[in-house]
């Protein structure tokens, strides 16, 4: 590592403003495995093989400890925001107290919300009792999110309403977002200062796999180009030259960032000093990744999914070893 790599490391790990940049490159452990999907966690890297097994790598120390997850086999999806959640075989939330089978996308935040959007495309969260809190009726959602201070849903006519949760647990009525029209994602999550943040993907007359983000931006997490104290109605994540992201096809939040892969394979970056880019505030591609089909950002480090199966990571994850040339092989130039 450079002088001034250590440098810089240095400075972001004292103030706590997040990663130092480093190229993309494979796990160790990873080498010649292939994944179907993954979760990149606060803690650990979640990857669930070809064959339908999931491996547990512990992040942060620099060993990268690989663990099998038996409980996890054959899930049918990851579920953001959290560690090990999943829509199991039967697409039931687990771990969990709900009993829902065929749950169409879900939802979970550390501290306890729990939401998902049942077979029938009604919206409920868990409440205090762990009894389903009715957020939209019957036929009206296709996508949720959730933080302890909101739960968001993306309705099937491409709206999104946001209910805010007070501290007692209580769900507040429902908030339409102004301007946003045709999305059909939603991500949320929760910066360092505990305020929401909140990213959609839309298709709309303005434009097909954009993304708008609102609510706090006090470290650009919004990509817009703009940093400011106050939270924010919509803004389109838009590159370092002012140039609207296009062509998004799948997006994620967390960590008081933003991250988008867009259609041609490349993953977009936006927010807390994930790139030795001036300009943050806005979205930057990250280096070398040319045919990535799923990103995940985790506490120590983002992954994506490639089109050949095999799992990149970037971050400061591996700076915790002292040679992270013992737990990473660098990607192809």
């Amino acid at each position: 590592m450079t002088g001034l790599r250590r440098l810089c490391l240095s400075a972001a790990l004292l103030c706590g403003c997040g990663f130092y940049p480093f190229d993309p490159a494979v796990p160790k452990a990873l080498v010649g495995e292939k994944a179907r999907t993954l979760l990149s966690g606060r803690l650990s890297l979640w990857v669930q093989r070809l064959s339908g097994s999931v491996l547990s790598l512990e992040v942060g120390n620099g060993s990268f400890v690989v663990s099998e997850v038996p409980e996890l086999a054959d899930l049918a999806a990851f579920i953001p925001g959290s560690e090990g959640y999943a829509l199991d075989a039967q697409r039931r939330l687990t771990p969990s107290s709900s009993q829902a089978t065929g749950v169409i996308a879900a939802a979970h935040w550390p501290g306890g919300t729990e939401c998902y959007v049942r077979a029938d495309r009604a919206a409920v969260c868990l409440d205090n009792n762990l009894s389903e809190y009715t957020l939209t009726a019957t036929g009206s959602a296709q996508a949720i999110t959730a933080t302890t201070e909101q739960a968001c849903v993306v309705r099937t006519s491409g709206d999104v309403d946001c209910f805010a949760i007070d501290e007692g647990g209580a769900f507040g009525p429902a908030q339409r977002i102004a301007g946003i029209r045709g999305a059909t994602a939603i991500a949320s999550a929760m910066d360092t200062a505990g305020t929401t943040y909140t990213c959609a993907l839309v298709n709309d007359e303005m434009g097909r796999g954009r993304v708008r983000c609102w609510g706090a931006n006090y470290v650009g997490q919004l990509g817009s180009g703009v940093v400011t104290t106050q939270s924010l109605g919509p803004q389109t994540v838009q590159d370092a030259r002012g140039n609207e992201l296009s062509g998004v096809t799948q997006i994620d939040v967390k960590s008081g960032r933003g991250c988008a892969v867009d259609e041609k394979g490349s993953v977009w970056c936006w927010g807390t000093s994930v790139f030795a880019h001036k300009d943050s505030r806005a979205a930057a591609q990250v280096a070398k990744l040319r045919t990535a089909t799923w990103v995940s950002i985790g506490g120590w480090m983002d992954c994506a999914l490639l089109m050949d199966a095999t799992v990149a990571c970037w971050g400061d994850g591996r700076t915790i070893d002292l040679n992270p040339a013992l737990v990473f092989v660098p990607l192809p130039s």
